[in-house]
């Protein structure tokens, strides 16, 4: 078959996906290297689409999105500045696509997922403020996606980005910071957790949240504070139970 044939296109974006997804299960069983190897393989495939057709928005995705995933691995190899290439070549990658289709909530949402792994290379390498430039900008543009469409997941991932951005503060020291974005991510949880009571993993996302607070609390030596919350959080993991 051509390159250019449909079908082959659509055969070789299959065997992409099968090795992601193989990279996946190498990756939740330790084996990294195993993991990476299936997830460089992915990569080329994507990336022999992409020049084959450099017009294709989702081909030029496939190839950020295994991009991510490698940085994933080398994360768990503890190879940071590799880590921190792949994440930046995947962010430079999706901005493209953000740039060439600004409507496009996907690709939005493409970005901010690039920019948080970005942020967390960052503060495992205590940059602090480049942790907080990238964090930043990645809530900017959830608060965006937000206004577009006001689903509980699109508000759980402003709660996971004002908890990233308490977690650098709490890292560098300045624990009134910290505790300020874990109130604010309080809130965005506590809301989603009340509309969908049934939703077991919001339920573990707000016993979280109450546990982040009573730590900042505690360490400003508000004891009570931090035990009520921390009773909250109980609560909520003894009805999980």
């Amino acid at each position: 078959m051509s390159p250019q044939d449909p079908e082959y296109v659509r055969w070789q974006r299959l065997t992409a996906i099968s090795y992601s997804q193989l990279a996946g299960v190498y990756l939740m069983q330790g084996k990294l290297e195993e993991s990476l190897l299936a997830n460089q393989k992915d990569l080329a495939i994507s990336e022999r689409s992409a020049a084959g057709d450099p017009t294709s928005a989702e081909n030029r995705y496939d190839v950020a999105a295994a991009r991510v995933r490698i940085g994933d691995v080398r994360i768990e190899q503890g190879m940071f500045p590799e880590a921190l290439a792949e994440f930046e070549h995947a962010a430079t990658a999706v901005r493209r696509l953000v740039r060439d289709d600004p409507d496009n909530a996907d690709w939005k949402n493409s970005l901010t997922v690039a920019l948080d792994r970005i942020g967390k290379v960052h503060l495992r390498q205590q940059q602090y403020d480049a942790a907080l430039t990238v964090l930043s900008e990645s809530l900017e543009i959830k608060r965006g996606l937000v206004e577009q469409d006001d689903h509980p997941h699109a508000r759980r991932s402003m709660m996971l980005s004002h908890n990233r951005i308490g977690d650098v503060h709490a890292e560098r020291g300045d624990h009134r910071a910290a505790l300020a974005e874990y109130e604010k991510a309080n809130q965005f949880i506590v809301e989603v957790a009340e509309a969908t009571p049934e939703n077991l993993g919001y339920q573990r996302d707000l016993s979280t949240s109450w546990s982040l607070m009573a730590n900042e609390h505690e360490f400003f030596g508000r004891h009570r504070q931090a035990r009520s919350l921390r009773q909250q959080a109980l609560a909520i993991s003894e009805r999980l139970a």
